[in-house]
């Protein structure tokens, strides 16, 4: 034995970029059952960070989530996928926000923050080094790079495709077959 990991490792050679798996953790809870979460009982999911994770939550008490979310039926995929584009993309702002408010000067921040802006500036800033895009939200200011945010954050979550496939299974569906 040449070495050991406290966790077992996935490496999937299908990824087109590879991802740190513990970098985000999800969680079902009820919100209206959690203390810190109890003031958005409502809503769908949260995002929670703190300098070790990311955690994303999402309401086991929101009727019909978990159901739609965990659901292996064919004909529900463009509504699963097109749910989770669109929580991914809430996701992934919601990192790249918190992330970019520890930028120190010009330094990378450590941990998944800094793996989170690795990842998303490539798409804010596709003619720039990582470092020059990187000084650029520094000069720019979060505020300021929030559309690029929005493109950036669709595209790693893949907002457009899944949605367009959710339209797609709509059109198939159409009039006549109510």
């Amino acid at each position: 034995m040449i070495a050991t990991v406290a966790r077992p490792w996935t490496i999937d050679f299908q990824a087109r970029v590879a991802a740190q798996r513990e970098a985000v953790q999800t969680r079902w809870v009820d919100f209206a059952e959690d203390p810190q979460l109890a003031w958005c009982k409502t809503d769908p999911w949260a995002v929670t960070t703190t300098d070790e994770i990311a955690m994303l939550n999402l309401n086991s008490g929101f009727d019909g989530l978990r159901v739609i979310l965990e659901s292996t039926k064919a004909a529900e995929r463009p509504i699963r996928e097109g749910l989770a584009a669109q929580i991914g993309t809430a996701l992934w702002t919601a990192l790249f926000n918190e992330a970019a408010h520890h930028v120190d000067g010009r330094e990378w921040p450590d941990g998944w923050r800094g793996l989170v802006l690795r990842r998303m500036l490539p798409d804010l800033f596709p003619d720039h080094s990582p470092d020059d895009a990187l000084r650029e939200i520094v000069s720019a200011g979060v505020g300021g790079v929030q559309m690029r945010v929005m493109h950036a954050a669709a595209k790693q979550a893949r907002l457009p495709r899944s949605l367009g496939g959710f339209i797609r299974s709509l059109q198939k569906t159409g009039p006549e077959d109510e």
